[in-house]
């Protein structure tokens, strides 16, 4: 999600979004005789009462607006409503509220201001819960065997709390036509100018048994941003925060988290508080109200209000919720989900509904609005289709055709229901010349250069910026330049490369790639491409260099011995495919030949002993990697690209042949490896990722830094994928079995300490565990002939295998700080009689390692 706050923070601070007097309004609502707070007690605006917010279980509330919106008004049922005046020259001001009764009693519900402890037991208001509960498959709509619908989606973004005055000011006199476009928002009576529309029209289709649901994409229609930011990323990013949303499931997925539902079957109870708040007549329909919140005050979950059938059905007419404010997430200041049903025949299903998110940088007001709209027509039950509509793992299928492009306004017409507003013509229009404009421009190319760290100069992107400098033992201080062609040279052709060179050992290095693309546009995805690439430069040795990049600042500090290096010449062909069905396959050929650099020496030993040096170590290999990761979707960025994970497993398999004396090579051998990724969304305790690795390598003499060698990790930095307690080199073997969990508990354990939750700190566990086996005939210390493991220089052995037991290390870390920032304490558990084993605080074994991440 870091490209969405990336956006906010420069999209907010270039543009300039300047608010009027802002003030944050906070305090008590009390009943004025007993001086017990008062649940869920409204105040608004007297002007918009749109902008408000209710208080929690014990009567607190805060709520923050600008001057326009005049003064609040405190209302509470049972209660004389009471006008509050604001102070609008106060940033911040506390404004305590005593309301008298009035003696109002409506329906059967009656109000008192006396307010005992809550209980669970003989609660009138979970006894209805549960009955909701208990009805929900019966009343929602996967409760029928099979079911049929379009779904019209509409998502907008606007620049937030953008004052037509910002207009008038320095280089954005130009952009004067932007003031018929600003808009005020529902959600919090904020100015906002859209900057992004997105119209989506699908068909579809539900199978209980065994259960699919499928969205046919018919036609799709949205804003040209530019190549700055790539279409398919936000079509990508949108999908993912902006995920289907159902009540009723037990829990709720949204902006990359998993929320208990109000109507949990699992936790519900004992996650939240519910209180009925009245009876009332809804659009005809008598319904109770019931108002609900965290149990505790600071876990990531809801409040709000639904709207229950009174009558032996029970069933969803209204739901609406936000986030309550005090939970621990990050850069959204409002959130509003309304989800609205209703009656076909004896059922209620969902019509419509709304999300709403205020994304802002904290909670200054400046940010992104963004909203997505989803209304559902023309049901049909139980009426099977054909299988071609249930089968297969994808869940999001592209049906669009040519008959249906995106200008055509005459569709988009007939498909969009009679709630949405007629704006959208004007949207795009408006859009279109605003991105053209010399100000947009420049934004698009600073906020592109932020996010994936290149240099936008149209048909070239230079960098990354991060692998300009960067140093080690061996090149000393190393530049390096790189960019690529991007499609506005040639859609289909995509040329990169990079040159380096070391001031320490005086070496120019380089590499080049030409990258052919069969489909459009080389960076749609799914992707299908040849490349052909060559390079020629020195990595650290044990370390795959396909996945890691030494040539980084922040990589470049290490601890302990880091001088092994090998200068790599490889040259490298492959044919890459992504299947519609999430199974893509990488078929490649490769030559490298590699010269120890450094302290790193290839040497064997002869029959008397003596040392024999090997100029160089050269392979031939091809192989076939293979993926399997059902409606995966990423993040395109210049060069490469960031999948999104979610709770489908990744599955790898990849086989290498080795080549015996073709091109020089001396090695012959099979290399078969696997692994297993699965996420694991747990609320309200957080989330688990898991990760199983094996391998296995059939070949005789083969040089050892060749064989299955677990990532170690030398640097400062926190790495998921390794083990950050090991030294580069430490142990190798032809078998192994790893195994990798983490847990972010996002919040759970830290909001329950005293003082630290008012911090929003988040804490995250992992262990890490390795074991394998080195055969006999691939073991430098049975066989002379072979490549010969490394010494320290009084002689101690720095590359081992392992014994009975497997390396072991874990870890705790404290995430979230200052939101960008994680430091994790990490111990080593055995294996602490190797050399260079990292201590800390006189500890062996332990240490601390950095770590930036941006999320929600």
């Amino acid at each position: 999600m870091r490209i969405i706050i990336y956006a906010i923070i420069f999209l907010s601070s270039l543009v300039h979004l300047n608010a009027q007097n802002m003030t944050t309004v906070a305090g008590r609502i009390v009943d004025a005789n007993t001086k017990v707070g008062l649940p869920f007690a409204t105040i608004a605006s007297s002007v918009d009462q749109s902008v408000g917010t209710t208080t929690d279980i014990d009567g607190y509330y805060s709520l923050r607006l600008d001057s326009k919106h005049g003064n609040l008004l405190a209302e509470y049922l049972g209660y004389a409503s009471q006008p509050i005046v604001v102070d609008y020259t106060s940033e911040s001001q506390e404004i305590n509220i005593e309301l008298n009764e009035d003696g109002v009693t409506l329906g059967e519900v009656e109000i008192k201001a006396t307010r005992l402890k809550y209980s669970r037991k003989n609660n009138p208001a979970v006894e209805l819960i549960k009955k909701v509960i208990a009805h929900k498959d019966e009343n929602r709509m996967e409760g029928q065997d099979y079911y049929q619908c379009n779904q019209y989606e509409k998502i907008e973004f606007s620049l937030n709390n953008f004052e037509s005055s910002t207009l008038d000011k320095g280089y954005l006199k130009d952009l004067q036509f932007l003031k018929n476009h600003i808009d005020t928002s529902d959600l919090n009576g904020k100015p906002h100018l859209p900057f992004y529309l997105r119209e989506r029209d699908s068909d579809i289709y539900y199978r209980s048994q065994p259960e699919s649901r499928k969205e046919f994409i018919q036609a799709e229609k949205e804003t040209k941003l530019d190549q700055w930011l790539f279409s398919q990323n936000i079509t990508t990013i949108l999908d993912n925060l902006y995920q289907d949303i159902d009540v009723y499931n037990n829990t709720i997925d949204i902006f990359a988290k998993s929320v208990v539902s109000p109507i949990s079957s699992v936790v519900g109870n004992a996650f939240y508080h519910y209180h009925i708040i009245d009876t009332l007549d809804y659009d005809g329909v008598d319904v109770i109200e019931l108002a609900f919140m965290p149990a505790n005050k600071l876990d990531l979950g809801f409040k709000g209000s639904l709207l229950i059938t009174n009558d032996s059905t029970y069933a969803l007419v209204k739901a609406e919720m936000t986030l309550d404010e005090r939970a621990n997430i990050n850069w959204i200041s409002d959130l509003r989900l309304i989800q609205e049903f209703e009656k076909y025949g004896d059922q209620w299903i969902v019509s419509n509904n709304i999300l709403t998110g205020d994304f802002s940088i904290a909670g200054s007001g400046k940010g992104l609005l963004g909203t997505r709209s989803v209304f559902y027509t023309d049901y049909i039950f139980n009426k099977p289709s054909e299988d071609k509509y249930y089968n297969g793992l994808v869940n999001v299928i592209d049906e669009r055709t040519e008959d249906k492009t995106e200008e055509d306004d005459t569709y988009w017409n007939a498909v969009r229901p009679e709630d949405v507003d007629y704006r959208e013509k004007e949207i795009y229009a408006m859009i279109d010349t605003m991105k053209n404009t010399p100000i947009f421009k420049r934004v698009a190319n600073i906020t592109s250069l932020a996010i994936s760290g290149y240099w936008d100069f149209r048909t070239i992107e230079m960098g990354p910026v991060a692998s300009f400098y960067s140093f080690n033992d061996v090149e000393g201080f190393k530049m390096k330049l790189g960019g690529a062609t991007t499609p506005l040279l040639h859609p289909k052709l995509r040329l990169g490369g990079y040159a380096a060179y070391g001031f320490k050992d005086k070496r120019l290095k380089y590499k080049g790639e030409i990258e052919y693309s069969l489909n459009k546009n080389f960076r749609e995805n799914p992707k299908t491409f040849f490349k052909l690439s060559h390079s020629h430069d020195l990595h650290i040795v044990g370390q795959d260099i396909d996945l890691v990049n030494e040539s980084n600042l922040f990589l470049s500090f290490n601890r302990g011995d880091a001088s092994k290096f090998v200068l790599t010449d490889q040259t490298k062909f492959e044919f890459n495919q992504e299947l519609q069905s999430d199974l893509s396959y990488n078929i490649y050929a490769s030559h490298k030949k590699e010269i120890a650099q450094g302290s790193l020496k290839f040497a064997a030993k002869d029959i008397e002993g003596n040392a024999i040096e090997i100029p160089d170590v050269t392979t031939t290999e091809v192989g076939i990697n293979i993926r399997w990761a059902p409606n995966e979707s990423f993040i395109q960025l210049n060069g490469f690209r960031k999948p999104i994970f979610n709770n489908a497993p990744i599955i790898e398999l990849s086989y290498a042949k080795g080549i015996n004396g073709i091109l020089g090579s001396g090695y012959d051998y099979h290399k078969i490896t696997g692994s297993l990724f699965k996420r694991l969304y747990l609320p309200p305790v957080g989330i688990s990722d898991i990760i199983i690795e094996g391998g296995k390598i059939i070949g005789t003499g083969l040089p050892y830094y060749h064989l299955l060698v677990p990532r170690g990790n030398q640097t400062y930095f926190y790495k998921h994928r390794t083990f950050n307690m090991m030294n580069f080199l430490e142990f190798t073997s032809d078998t192994y079995f790893i195994v990798n969990y983490r847990h972010f508990f996002n919040g759970f354990i830290m909001n329950r300490v005293p003082l630290l939750n008012k911090l929003g700190l988040r804490s995250v566990v992992s262990f890490k565990g390795v074991w394998g086996q080195l055969s006999q005939e691939n073991d430098p210390n049975q066989n002379p002939e072979l490549l010969q493991f490394v010494n320290t220089a009084d002689g101690v052995p720095e590359t081992y295998t392992f014994s009975s037991k497997p390396y072991m290390e874990a870890s705790f870390g404290i995430a979230n700080i200052f939101k960008i920032a994680r430091i994790d304490i990490v111990q080593r558990i055995n294996y602490l009689d190797h050399p260079n084993v990292q201590q800390l605080f006189g500890r062996k074994g332990l240490g601390l390692r950095l770590k930036t991440e941006i999320n929600f």
